[in-house]
């Protein structure tokens, strides 16, 4: 019984080369979620800046 077991478990390079590719594809999965985030960024810094820009007005000029 231990034998078929052993029989059936995959090679260490086998391993590696499925880890690789479910990385792989973890990390394309996430691209999409990086790239909003990445724009929501961008965005906010945006925002922040222009409210910084008039909350920093001088009001005597």
């Amino acid at each position: 019984m231990l034998d078929s077991a052993l029989q059936h478990e995959p090679s260490v390079p086998q391993q590696l080369v499925v880890a690789q590719e479910l990385n792989e594809k973890a990390t394309i999965a996430a691209a999409p979620i990086r790239i909003i985030v990445f724009l929501i960024r961008v965005i906010m810094v945006g925002i922040l800046d222009r409210f910084f820009d008039v909350c920093n007005q001088n009001p005597l000029n």
